[in-house]
């Protein structure tokens, strides 16, 4: 039976020349930070315990390593690397035996494939110590135990890092093994704006390298930059300079056009998604047309056969089926049904100082341009509303509503106007 596996996450800190640079495991990589690439590699592995150890008290660090069985270790019990072996000495304390995989978090290259050679590695060779480079190990814990409680705090150079603990092992008469590393990468850290740079790069090439083999089109890579969680289908085309990141899923036989960027949405397959547009949360359905220069912000949802055009903005809008919003449009807090038309120009006022309300519009109205829908309001059925109209109170099915100023002519007004302005211009001369 295979020894079960824990593994041990140091967040450590990396001291002032390393913070004075911006840098900390917190920065994003291609819409992923420096933790959660190294803590999803470990998850990979699929360890019975997932435990990180923070250093300090930075913002925002136990949200970002936040994952479903993850663990973390109390403040006073979080190391920076003099307190290492306190953070591993507690950690075996209250696991289950077996095996305990010990690396840091400023490995944002590091694979699941890599690990899991490491790891067969070390149980094929039945050693009680395995090393990958110096930065990341495989103890067995009973073996480790045993030495490790008779550790001084710190080693005689004031450090008591992992180094110290394989010394540890070998003067106890344990033989630790070196697994060789097969990519230099795997071990990259990241210590400075440059190396942060270094790996965004790296990660964009594998994630590239990866969806050509999978029949995606990307036509030029190096202007092209693609989260490692993002997931595209067969025979979609991923034009210059675009953006995709987070957890994006893009469908099968899609066009992405030039300057599009688009975070954590997912779209469907035979999508359109013309240049410049920008989406973040958003999602898809199949045969949509979007942009250019369209904003879909969270909660959007367009739903199959819609088209979207340029300047058209959207927020938390449910944008029905074959629905049409061709251009110079904002419509947010909405729910827009089946076959709508919707003119240039249209707005739906839907903050009123306080609070936000929704815009209801039936399958099958049409909206003229130039239109203000004054939320709360609801567009009957097949209603058709007039160029110009403001609405503020909700329109029946099949209804025509004209909500706008009568139109008024003064004959001769202008003339007269240009020839009282021409009396008043004083002679040259």
């Amino acid at each position: 039976m295979t020894n079960p596996l824990s593994a041990l996450v140091l967040a450590e800190d990396e001291g002032k020349r390393f913070r004075s640079e911006g840098v900390d495991i917190c920065r994003s990589l291609l819409g992923k930070s420096m933790l959660r690439l190294t803590i999803d590699a470990v998850l990979g592995l699929k360890p019975l315990r997932t435990c990180v150890a923070l250093a300090g008290s930075r913002p925002g660090v136990r949200e970002d390593a936040s994952a479903p069985g993850v663990e973390f270790a109390p403040r006073n019990e979080s190391p920076a690397s003099s307190g290492l072996v306190r953070a591993v000495r507690d950690f075996i304390r209250r696991g289950n035996g077996g095996d305990v995989l010990v690396m840091p978090a400023d490995l944002p290259l590091v694979r699941t494939s890599a690990l899991r050679s490491l790891l067969a590695f070390h149980r094929k060779a039945g050693a009680p110590a395995t090393a990958m480079g110096a930065r990341i190990c495989v103890f067995d814990a009973r073996e480790l135990a045993r030495v490790l409680f008779r550790l001084p705090r710190r080693g005689p150079d004031g450090d008591s890092g992992l180094s110290e603990i394989s010394r540890a092992l070998r003067a106890a008469g344990s033989r630790a093994r070196v697994f060789p590393i097969r990519c230099a990468s795997d071990l990259f850290r990241v210590r400075s704006r440059r190396d942060l740079l270094r790996a965004a790069d790296a990660l964009r090439e594998r994630s590239i390298s990866e969806l050509l083999g999978k029949g995606v089109a990307v036509l030029d890579p190096r202007s092209t930059w693609i989260g490692p969680d993002v997931e595209i289908g067969r025979g979609t085309v991923v034009y210059p300079s675009v953006v995709l990141e987070g957890r994006t899923v893009v469908g099968r036989r899609c066009l992405i056009c030039p300057g599009v960027h688009i975070a954590n949405s997912r779209v469907g397959n035979r999508v359109k998604v013309f240049s410049a547009t920008v989406m973040d949360e958003a999602v898809l359905e199949n045969d949509v047309t979007v942009g250019p220069f369209a904003r879909l912000r969270p909660r959007t949802i367009l739903r199959r056969g819609s088209h979207v055009g340029n300047f058209v903005e959207m927020k938390n809008t449910d944008f029905g089926r074959g629905s049409k919003a061709g251009h110079l449009s904002y419509l947010g807090d909405s729910e827009i049904r089946d076959n709508v038309n919707i003119g240039a120009g249209t707005i739906t006022c839907n903050y009123d100082g306080s609070k936000k309300n929704r815009t209801t519009i039936e399958s099958g109205a049409f909206i003229g341009s130039g239109t203000e829908l004054i939320a709360p309001v609801r567009i009957g059925r097949g209603a058709y509303v007039a160029a110009g109209s403001v609405i503020t109170k909700d329109v029946s099915a099949g209804a025509l509503a004209v909500a706008r100023g009568k139109q008024v002519e003064r004959a001769g007004w202008a003339r007269k106007r240009k020839a009282r302005r021409e009396s008043r211009i004083p002679e040259k001369g």
